[in-house]
């Protein structure tokens, strides 16, 4: 387990390492994005696209956010989804939002 002071870096790095790959702005789907599916396979889709590095949408990010975090045992984690419009049309995203727990103060 990664102390407390680690895992703010570590976010960091997670974050740093999904913004490197692109936004996948087509209709295609590189990868499985069905939600409703063990966590293993979650997992699995999450490794392929560290592996492929192609472009991803909101939901595989929400995949990638799940692996890269899994060994941060005090990071809470909690889905937001949400929908923006732009020129009249409608967009629907989800994202991950990580909560780190208070650092006591040393005094």
């Amino acid at each position: 387990m990664l102390c407390s002071a680690v895992q703010p870096r570590a976010c960091v790095h997670v974050q740093e390492t999904i913004s490197a790959l692109q936004y996948n702005h087509t209709n295609k789907n590189y990868f499985d994005i069905c939600k409703n599916r063990p966590l293993c396979e979650i997992i699995a889709t999450a490794q392929a696209m560290l592996k492929d590095a192609r472009p991803i949408k909101c939901v595989e990010a929400v995949f990638l956010a799940i692996l890269l975090t899994t060994e941060l045992k005090e990071l809470d984690r909690f889905p937001i989804g949400f929908k923006t419009r732009v020129q009249g049309k409608v967009f629907r995203c989800v994202g991950v939002v990580h909560k780190l727990p208070l650092s006591p103060l040393v005094l």
